[in-house]
């Protein structure tokens, strides 16, 4: 599939979405936790704090003057497939998180992140930013399978004080088996890593594994592809989802047994 055609369907999906999305003040939704979620979370203000951080990440960012080779994973490989070694400001134009949903991680960090938070796909780091900036006084489990990307994340965040986060390098299957062999539990969870069907349902069945009864599962890009839109179809009907939030770029896992089986398209 060409970038042009593959640019298209995404921006047909993203009409479809705008078309049937509903619930942005949160009204229509009978749930309370939601309606607060979607009312009060989702529209609060970021913190000039944290603003000032992505800022000072950015400008860091830029300052890494050594090319380095690019990822073969994740929706940025499908949108630039050479193998170049490039300066990581002009990769993250590509990978990086947006400020909006950059802002939107740290307001779910905030609200969900105290029991502690994994994510899967550092990239170079501007989503872990937003992740560990939610809960400073949480320690942030973050695992990337490029070590360059890992190194620049890591040598980034250290420089502009962000000191919760542990890095680790491999692959997702084989480290989340070693979270789970040294008993680690999660509340929460960011998933950004092989934009595919099979390997995107497998990481989140992994996470489950290691999560706690009402965790929160976050998964990256569910409209990227027709492979992405099934992983998502699919988790949405998981047993463990009790409520689902499709926000376009993220779809939003609750997995409280306690709340009522509810699947809602919320714009954001």
């Amino acid at each position: 599939m060409t970038k042009v055609t593959r640019a298209f369907k995404l921006f047909r999906k993203y009409i479809v979405y705008k078309l049937k999305s509903r619930h942005r003040k949160g009204f229509g939704i009978h749930s309370p936790f939601l309606f607060a979620l979607v009312n009060k979370n989702f529209r609060e203000e970021c913190s000039v704090a944290v603003k000032n951080g992505a800022l000072a990440y950015k400008k860091a960012l830029k300052n890494q003057i050594s090319p380095i080779s690019r990822s073969n994973f994740g929706a940025g490989s499908l949108l630039d497939t050479s193998n170049k070694p490039t300066l990581p400001a002009a990769i993250n134009r590509t990978i990086g998180m947006p400020r909006k949903y950059g802002e939107l991680l740290w307001k779910l960090s905030k609200q969900y992140g105290a029991k502690g938070t994994l994510e899967l796909g550092t990239g170079l780091g501007s989503s872990t930013y937003y992740l560990a900036a939610g809960t400073p006084e949480v320690m942030l489990v973050t695992i990337e399978g490029h070590k360059d990307y890992a190194e620049v994340a890591q040598r980034i965040l250290k420089q502009i004080g962000v000191n919760n986060v542990e890095f680790r390098t491999g692959s997702f299957t084989e480290e989340l088996n070693k979270l789970k062999n040294e008993k680690a539990i999660f509340g929460m969870f960011f998933i950004d890593g092989d934009h595919t069907y099979t390997p995107t349902l497998n990481y989140f069945e992994r996470c489950l594994d290691i999560a706690t009864a009402d965790a929160v599962i976050i998964i990256d890009d569910i409209h990227w592809s027709d492979e992405m839109n099934r992983a998502w179809e699919t988790i949405k009907n998981h047993p463990r989802c009790a409520v689902s939030i499709d926000l376009f770029r993220f779809g939003v896992v609750f997995t409280n047994q306690k709340f009522q089986n509810q699947h809602y398209t919320v714009r954001y």
